[in-house]
């Protein structure tokens, strides 16, 4: 049950338990159910926008024209009217009126801001550059060139050959006292 038909029995209900005579039904004026909209409402020429509409019955197709893009056909999708088009290059920049008509006649409007594309910007040249001489400077740079970077290698390859032994050596004296 809907709320205001909830609202509306209740008031029913109410009247008729403190005596009251019922009074007749009263009509409750139901949301609008014809709409269109545009996204974006603002847009540069040459790009997609996307039309969504409702009429009482989004079964059916409906027909959307504006002077920014000609008369579309909107077609049923996840229950509402929806199409895109794309808004032509050479379009003047300014504001336009979409009208959405439904099968049975109802009409709804929008409003679309048509905009000038920013003109492209020439591309800009770059001269080829020499590849880098040396690393980041980001810490210790055992990589980044010189020589200290071959004896820290050495000496950490020692370490674990040091701790290697020292296993090797602590499992055979376990064996042997085991």
């Amino acid at each position: 049950m809907r709320a205001p038909t909830a609202l509306a029995a209740l008031a029913a209900f109410a009247g008729v338990v403190l005596g009251a005579a019922p009074a007749a039904p009263v009509a409750l004026a139901a949301p609008s159910e014809v709409f269109v909209e545009v996204n974006p409402a603002t847009i540069e020429t040459g790009e997609q926008v996307g039309i969504r509409a409702s009429c009482p019955n989004n079964d059916e197709s409906a027909t959307v024209e504006s002077d920014a893009f000609g008369e579309v056909t909107v077609e049923p999708r996840f229950g509402f009217l929806a199409r895109s088009v794309k808004i032509p290059e050479k379009l003047d920049a300014r504001s336009f009126t979409v009208k959405l008509t439904c099968p049975g006649g109802e009409t709804a409007t929008a409003t679309l801001h048509v905009v000038k594309a920013a003109p492209a910007s020439p591309t800009a040249t770059r001269t080829p550059t020499t590849g880098p001489t040396k690393g980041p400077a980001t810490g210790f740079g055992g990589t980044a060139g010189g020589g200290a970077g071959m004896a820290v290698v050495a000496i950490g390859l020692l370490i674990v050959a040091a701790g290697i032994a020292v296993g090797l050596v602590t499992l055979g004296r376990r064996r042997v006292a085991g």
